[in-house]
């Protein structure tokens, strides 16, 4: 699940906000 791990990348930038969008 690579998908996955981009997403913990931009959650810790400014995507933390949308982080439960992507799970």
């Amino acid at each position: 699940m690579e998908g996955a791990a981009a997403v913990i990348a931009a959650s810790k930038t400014r995507f933390h906000r949308c982080r439960h969008e992507f799970f």
